[in-house]
C-alpha cells in the first residue's frame, strides 16, 4: 500500500514538474516574444507617414540658394517675416515683419523632409517661445508691437502636428511622437466638435467660429491625429464628405472657401480663390480622392502658364496676376500622382518668380526686387516643392 501511494506521488510529481517546465518555456517564449515585438515597434516609429518620394539632389542648388535667402533676409529674431518690406503692422491682416504660424509649420514640414534634425528642433524651440498658447499657437506675432494674436488656425497647428509625427519618421526618434501625442489631445480639446474641425478658437470669448474654411481640411493630416479609432472615423467622414461636396461644376473645376455648420451650406462667393482651391485638391489627391477635371484644368493652365490667382465660377479669369506659390502646389499635386512632366512643368514655371541675378541680396528668392515684395508663403512653399 505505501509502496503503491509512493508510485502515485511520484507519478503526480513528474506531472507537476512537466507542467512547471512547460509554463516556465511558456513564460520565456511570450517574454521573448514581447521584447521582440517591443524592439519592432520602437524602430518602427511613425512608419505610417512615409515622405515625398524625392529625386534626390535634382534640386540640390535651388534648395540651398533660396535656404540661404530665407535666413539671411527674410528672417528675423522671432522667425520669418510675412513679408520682406515692412509696415506698422496693425493692419486686419499680416503684414511686414509679421510672423505666422504657417510660416513656422512650413518650415518644419521642409526641415523633416531634408532630414535636418538641428533645424528642426530650433525652429521648434522658437515656435514655443514666440507663438505657443493654451489653447495653440498663435497664427500671428507683431514684434513691433510685441502682440501675440489671441486665435489660432487649425491648418498650421495641423501641419505642426503633422510635422513632429514626419520628424519621428525620418530622425528615428520616437521622442517626437510623444510631443506630437500632446499636441493633437490639445488640438482635439480645443478644434473638434461634435466630429466637426473649426478654423480657429479665440482665447478671449472662449469658443471656436462657426465654419470651416475647405481648404484647412487636410485629411493626410487628420487622420494622423491621436485620438479614438471610433471619434477619428466621424471626424473623417464628416470632414472628407464636406471638402468633396464643395466641389463648384465641371465648368470651373475647384472648391467652394467656406461650409458654416448651422445653415448647412456653402459661402456664396462668386470669386474663387486658386491657392485655396488646390490646397483642397492636394488634400483629396493625398488620398486618390481628386477629380479628374480638376487635375485636368490645372494642367492645362500650367502647360499655358496662365495659372490665374482668382477665377470666376464660369470659369473666367479674376484675377490675371500669378504667384510662385500656386505653381509649387501644383508640383506637390503632380508629384502625388507620379506625374514626372506635370511636376517639371510645374517647378519650371514656379521657378520664373526666382531670383537668378548672383549679385543681388535677393539671390535665389522668389519675389520683385524692385518693390521687395518677397512674401514667407511664396518661398516657403517653393522651398517644399523642390523637396517633393
Amino acid at each position: 500500500m505505501r509502496q503503491t501511494n509512493q508510485k502515485k506521488w511520484l507519478h503526480a510529481g513528474m506531472i507537476m514538474a512537466t507542467v512547471v517546465i512547460l509554463l516556465i518555456g511558456l513564460v520565456l517564449f511570450h517574454g521573448s516574444k514581447m521584447q521582440v515585438m517591443d524592439k519592432k515597434a520602437k524602430s518602427s516609429v511613425a512608419t505610417k507617414i512615409n515622405a515625398p518620394k524625392r529625386q534626390q539632389g535634382k534640386y540640390s542648388r535651388e534648395i540651398s540658394e533660396t535656404q540661404n535667402f530665407v535666413d539671411g533676409e527674410l528672417s528675423g529674431s522671432t522667425g520669418i517675416y510675412t513679408n520682406l518690406k515692412d509696415t506698422e503692422q496693425n493692419q486686419n491682416s499680416a503684414s511686414g515683419h509679421e510672423v505666422l504660424s504657417e510660416s513656422y509649420g512650413l518650415l518644419l514640414n521642409i526641415y523633416a523632409l531634408e532630414k535636418d534634425n538641428k533645424s528642426f528642433d530650433k525652429t521648434w524651440s522658437q515656435l514655443q517661445n514666440t507663438l505657443n498658447m493654451e489653447m495653440g499657437w498663435s497664427y500671428r506675432y507683431s514684434p513691433k508691437w510685441d502682440k501675440k494674436y489671441p486665435t489660432n488656425a487649425a491648418i498650421d497647428d495641423l501641419r505642426i502636428i503633422y510635422s513632429l509625427k514626419l520628424a519621428a519618421s525620418q530622425f528615428s526618434d520616437s521622442g517626437y511622437i510623444q510631443r506630437a501625442n500632446k499636441y493633437s489631445a490639445r488640438f482635439n480639446r480645443y478644434m473638434i466638435k461634435n466630429g466637426r474641425m473649426y478654423d480657429f478658437y479665440d482665447s478671449l470669448s472662449d469658443k471656436n467660429n462657426e465654419y470651416v474654411t475647405l481648404c484647412y481640411i487636410e485629411l493626410k493630416w487628420l487622420k494622423q491625429l491621436t485620438m479614438e479609432k471610433s471619434e477619428k472615423k466621424e471626424l473623417l467622414r464628416n470632414m472628407a464628405t464636406i471638402l468633396r461636396n464643395g466641389y463648384i461644376s465641371d465648368h470651373l473645376p475647384f472648391y467652394k472657401k467656406n461650409y458654416h455648420y448651422a445653415t448647412k451650406q456653402y459661402d456664396s462667393l462668386t470669386t474663387i480663390n486658386t491657392t485655396e482651391s488646390m490646397l483642397s485638391i492636394l488634400s483629396l489627391t493625398e488620398l486618390g480622392l481628386e477629380k479628374d477635371r480638376s487635375i485636368d484644368f490645372i494642367k492645362k493652365k500650367v502647360d499655358q502658364r496662365q495659372l490665374a490667382n482668382a477665377y470666376h465660377q464660369d470659369g473666367s479669369v479674376a484675377d490675371e496676376n500669378q504667384s510662385a506659390a500656386n505653381y509649387a502646389i501644383a508640383a506637390m499635386i503632380a508629384s502625388e500622382m507620379n506625374d514626372k512632366t506635370f511636376f517639371e512643368k510645374s517647378i519650371h514655371q514656379m521657378n520664373t518668380f526666382r531670383v537668378n541675378d548672383k549679385k543681388s541680396k535677393f539671390y535665389g528668392g522668389f519675389g520683385y526686387p524692385e518693390t521687395k515684395a518677397f512674401y514667407s508663403f511664396n518661398n516657403l512653399m517653393a522651398l517644399l516643392a523642390y523637396n517633393y
